[in-house]
């Protein structure tokens, strides 16, 4: 899976198919998580996150 050259045996074919299926898969899973991330006031309710009375631009 972590090489860059396909399997000597694999048709080409079916190896490009695979990766792009698994890169799919994994934009489809972080795209997900993002979307499910929680608001930054749930964060910091939870002290995962301190409040800071910093202005927004410093706070990035």
């Amino acid at each position: 899976d972590v090489g860059i050259m396909p399997p000597p045996k694999a048709p080409l074919p079916f190896y490009e198919q695979r990766k792009q299926l698994q890169m799919r898969k994994t934009q489809d899973i972080l795209k997900n998580k993002i979307i499910s991330r929680p608001d930054r006031q749930l964060l910091i309710e939870h002290n995962i996150l301190s409040d800071t009375t910093a202005a927004p631009a410093i706070q990035k």
